[in-house]
C-alpha cells in the first residue's frame, strides 16, 4: 500500500507521539511509519485456534506490562528456570520437540514475545521479503531495519504463526475492522448456487479464541503519549507544527496519532468485545493492574483457564513484571523507553494543561463518544480530582 510523503517540518514519521503521514485501509487509519499493510491483512485473515490469546491494547496504555505477564503465565511453567537464553536461538532437538510438556525454557525461547512484544503488523510476512525491503518500509527512518528489530525483535510472521501454542497475538489493532475475523462469529455461504436447490445455503460459523482487551484512562493516556520518545515538535499546545498533542488527542475525527482515536479506540473495542460476548472476551484495566496486580493475575488466569498459581510462582511472576526489573533488563527490548513506572492520576501534575479548560474539553469528548459505553465507564473516577 503506497503512503503518503512525510508531513513537512517533523521529526521521523510516526515516531513518538508525533503525528504520522502513513494509512491503512479504507478508513485511512493513522499507523506508524514500521506499520507492514500486508501482515496486517494476514493477521486479519489468521487461521485462530481455540487456544489463541489476542491481546489488544491501545496506545500508551500498559501493552508492554500486560504482554509480559501474559508470556509469564502462558509459558513459565518450571519453578527452578530462571535463565535467560539468546532469543533467536534452537536447536535440530528444539523442532523436533512435539511435547506438550516441554520445559518453559524451551517454549519461552521459541516465543517472540518473551524478551518484549513483536505485533504482527511490525513484521514482514517472510525472510525473504524482509531481507529484500519489499515495500520499503525500512527507508522511511535512518537505519529502519535495525531500528524494527531493536524494538520488535528479528521476527517475521512466519516465526508469530509458528509460536508455541497456545499463541500469544499482542497488537494495538482494534475492532471487527483490524483484528482476525475469526475471533468473530459469522456466516459461512455453503451449498452452490447454481445446483438447481434454490440457490446456496448459509451456516453459522462459530468464532474461535479469546481476545483481552487492556484499557487505561484517558487523560494519564494522553500524557504518556505526549512524553513518550520526547516532546512533540508541536508540543502540547502546538505551534508551526501543528496543533499540539492536546488538540490532536482530542480530535476524534481526524486524530492523527498512529492508530488513530483513544475515544473511537474504545468505542469499537467495546463493540468487538459485545459481539464475542463474556466466554471469549474480557476487559483489563491498566489501574487495577496498579492497585491489585495479584486479584488481576488470579482473574486473567481463571479466564484463560489456567490452574492457580503457587504463592512461589506469583512471587517470580511479580518479580518478573516489576517495572523496575522490566526497564532494568538489558534483555527486555525497550524496557528502558517503554516501562517508564508510569502511576495513577499523574495527569493532575502536569504544570502545561494545569487549567480545568482543558480537562474540561477532554470531559466532554469522552462523554459525547463514550458515555454508557460499559467498559468505558470505569475509568471516570480516574479522570476526576
Amino acid at each position: 500500500m503506497p503512503s503518503p510523503p512525510p508531513a513537512t517540518g517533523l521529526a521521523p514519521p510516526g515516531i513518538g507521539s508525533n503525528p504520522s503521514p502513513y494509512r491503512y485501509g479504507d478508513e485511512g487509519l493513522p499507523v506508524p511509519w514500521w506499520f507492514n499493510p500486508k501482515t496486517a491483512l494476514l493477521y486479519r485473515d489468521l487461521d485462530v485456534y481455540d487456544d489463541d490469546v489476542v491481546l489488544s491494547s491501545g496506545v500508551k496504555m500498559g501493552t508492554t506490562w500486560l504482554s509480559r505477564l501474559l508470556v509469564n503465565l502462558l509459558y513459565d511453567e518450571d519453578d527452578d528456570d530462571d535463565d535467560v537464553v539468546d532469543e533467536t536461538t534452537t536447536t535440530a532437538a528444539d523442532d523436533d520437540d512435539d511435547d506438550n510438556s516441554a520445559s518453559s525454557r524451551l517454549r519461552r525461547r521459541r516465543h517472540p514475545g518473551r524478551l518484549g512484544q513483536t505485533y504482527p503488523e511490525s513484521t514482514y510476512p517472510t525472510r525473504i521479503e524482509k531481507a529484500n525491503d519489499e515495500y520499503g518500509i525500512y527507508d522511511r527512518v535512518p537505519n529502519g531495519a535495525d531500528v524494527v528489530d531493536k524494538m520488535f525483535g528479528d521476527y517475521v510472521w512466519e516465526d508469530l504463526v509458528g509460536m508455541p501454542r497456545p499463541r500469544l497475538f499482542v497488537s494495538h489493532l482494534f475492532g471487527r475492522a483490524y483484528l482476525p475475523s475469526m475471533l468473530f462469529d459469522d456466516d459461512d455461504d455453503a451449498g452452490d448456487a447454481d445446483d438447481g436447490g434454490g440457490g446456496g445455503s448459509r451456516t453459522r460459523r462459530r468464532g474461535k479464541g479469546r481476545l483481552i482487551v487492556l484499557l487505561r484512562n484517558l487523560k494519564d493516556t494522553m500524557i504518556s503519549l505526549h512524553n513518550f520518545r520526547g516532546t512533540p515538535l508541536d508540543g502540547m499546545h502546538g505551534n508551526e507544527h501543528g496543533p499540539g498533542s492536546f488538540r490532536r488527542f482530542v480530535d476524534v475525527g481526524a486524530c492523527p496519532n498512529s492508530y488513530g482515536s483513544a475515544f473511537r479506540w474504545i468505542a469499537e473495542s467495546a463493540n468487538a468485545l459485545d459481539e464475542i460476548g463474556p466466554d471469549r472476551s474480557l476487559v483489563v484495566y491498566y489501574e487495577d493492574l496498579v492497585l491489585d496486580f495479584r486479584g488481576e493475575v488470579r482473574r486473567i488466569c481463571d479466564f484463560l483457564g489456567l490452574s492457580p498459581l503457587s504463592e512461589s510462582r506469583l512471587r517470580r511472576v511479580e518479580t518478573a513484571c516489576g517495572i523496575k526489573n522490566m526497564r532494568d533488563d538489558a534483555n527486555f527490548r525497550l524496557g528502558d523507553l517503554c516501562c517508564r513506572g508510569g502511576g495513577i492520576g499523574g495527569w493532575k501534575d502536569v504544570t502545561e494543561l494545569n487549567d480545568e479548560e482543558h480537562w474540561s474539553a477532554l470531559d466532554r469528548v469522552f462523554d459525547d463518544m463514550l458515555g454508557g459505553v460499559k467498559i468505558a465507564e470505569p475509568l471516570r473516577s480516574y479522570q476526576t480530582r
